[in-house]
């Protein structure tokens, strides 16, 4: 399925019959665009609408340059 999480119909319609939500974002670089807000949001709002009641959601979105942000396995 192809589609864009900026258009509300294609997050409707990839979550269409489905019980469970997985989101993987990441940062692409030069890691200054925070997308993940806007994507999130209108991911739950469709999860509203679709009666679903469960979201995993994983994202690297917070690491980017920021050392202070990594693990010690991230690190190395």
């Amino acid at each position: 399925m192809k589609g864009s999480l900026e258009n509300t119909d294609d997050i409707d319609a990839s979550l269409s019959n489905t019980d469970v939500v997985i989101c993987l974002f990441g940062p692409r670089p030069p890691y200054t665009d925070i997308f993940c807000e806007q994507a999130t949001k209108a991911i739950i709002a469709s999860m509203k609408k679709n009666n679903i009641n469960r979201l995993i959601c994983q994202t690297g979105g917070m690491i980017g340059d920021y050392l202070n942000n990594r693990t010690f396995f991230l690190k190395k």
